[in-house]
Parts: structure tokens; C-alpha cells; sequence
């Protein structure tokens, strides 16, 4: 659970991912707690 991990000290969720650009396995660190869920992506005009 996202929010139980900053009270236990864990603090972000890390994880390791394929990269195809790199073509090698990196560390993909979580930025934000929301995870964007809760947010309004900008239109394209």
C-alpha cells in the first residue's frame, strides 16, 4: 500500500524494469504517491 510505506520508513517504491531505449533491466523509482490518478493531463490543441 502506497500510503502505509512513507509511516514505515520504506519510503518510494522501486522497480526494476526492462528499458527498451537502454536495451538493459533499470531501477524505475516511484515519483509521486498518487501515481497521477488524481490528476488532469493537459488537452493536445
Amino acid at each position: 500500500n502506497t500510503q502505509n510505506r512513507t509511516t514505515k520508513g520504506q519510503g518510494k517504491l522501486t522497480l526494476k524494469k526492462y528499458d527498451p531505449i537502454a536495451r538493459k533491466h533499470a531501477t524505475y523509482t516511484e515519483t509521486k504517491k498518487n501515481l497521477g490518478r488524481n490528476e488532469v493531463k493537459a488537452r493536445k490543441s
